[in-house]
């Protein structure tokens, strides 16, 4: 049974046969530190996204554009790679800024054609459709992953629209109900698992829980994902 991890912040840790790589979102952004954060990654062929958190942009003021210019450079030097995790978090301050780098990143997202987004999203989904919406528009091609995905079965339906995969941590399974009915309404070439910074043998049990809630062979439903996966990782790596 091959596993995948869609998003973590230790990929020198990880059990998966493939995932992707994140930076830490607890210090300010720069080039220099998201470079050596992907130290590891860039050395054994693991893609890493590279992005501003929106963590770190609920603290930016209006002098955001340094840190625009630099992320852009490290895409012009570590060609194809995904972007992320970025978006919005309402559980911090300054949404209206978060929201501004946010769908500015989308732009530079679009001009290089990035081959995959991963989206951090809490308690904003409500906002995601017409920035997607937007997106789509300028690029119909990258693939864009909600890692940790803790809305409803309704939000799944709405995000669906925009060819989003929807990925599922063991974490918030546990924790939220409304998540794990979510899970049964994902399309299975949509469902992803993922430890973010959980330690990696929660891999397995994310995709138990998910095999459970949809009522699916714990092997087939690993074969779904899995291929759901390296079809992202193909993708990045064209």
């Amino acid at each position: 049974m091959k596993l995948s991890d869609i998003h973590t912040h230790f990929p020198e840790k990880s059990i998966a046969d493939i995932c992707i790589g994140s930076a830490l979102a607890d210090r300010p952004f720069s080039a220099e530190d998201s470079e050596q954060q992907a130290f590891f990654s860039l050395r054994h062929d693991i893609p890493f996204s590279f992005g501003i958190h929106p963590w770190q942009a609920a603290y930016m003021e209006n002098n955001f554009e340094d840190a625009l210019v630099q992320l852009e450079s490290l895409f012009l030097k570590y060609k194809n790679s995904p972007m992320g995790e970025i978006g919005l978090d309402s559980c911090k301050p300054n949404l209206p800024m978060q929201k501004i780098i946010f769908e500015r990143q989308l732009t530079v997202a679009a001009k290089i054609n990035c081959p995959a987004i991963v989206l951090h999203c809490v308690k904003a989904f409500h906002l995601l459709p017409p920035i997607l919406e937007r997106f789509r528009k300028k690029n119909n091609t990258a693939d864009i992953i909600i890692h940790g995905f803790c809305g409803s079965v309704q939000e799944v339906q709405k995000l669906s629209r925009y060819d989003v995969y929807f990925s599922f941590s063991e974490k918030l399974l546990k924790l939220s109900r409304k998540t794990a009915s979510a899970v049964a309404a994902v399309p299975a070439n949509r469902l992803l698992t993922e430890t973010d910074m959980a330690a990696p043998e929660t891999l397995q049990g994310a995709l138990q829980q998910v095999s459970s809630i949809r009522q699916q062979n714990l092997d087939d439903c690993a074969a779904h994902i899995f291929s759901n996966a390296e079809q992202i990782i193909k993708n990045v790596r064209k």
